[in-house]
């Protein structure tokens, strides 16, 4: 992953094989220690709509910001 820094969040960019796909990490504990470790590599497995992987490492985060699912960050 790329970095730059920008004054809504820390752009990156994701590779899937050939695919680039850029994205915004917010400013939340979790994204700050994912960026301290960047570049960072997972090995994902391919589902018919998504994909997943198991990270090695926990990532620091604040109770706070715990919720099921994902939610769309906003500026």
């Amino acid at each position: 992953m790329d970095k730059h820094v920008n004054e809504t969040g820390t752009a990156v960019t994701l590779t899937v094989g050939d695919t680039v796909i850029p994205a915004t990490l917010n400013n939340s504990k979790a994204a700050q220690d994912l960026i301290s470790r960047l570049p960072y590599t997972i090995t994902l497995n391919r589902y018919e709509y998504d994909y997943c992987g198991v990270m090695d490492d926990r990532f620091e985060y604040d109770e706070k910001d715990k919720h099921n699912g994902w939610k769309k960050w906003r500026h």
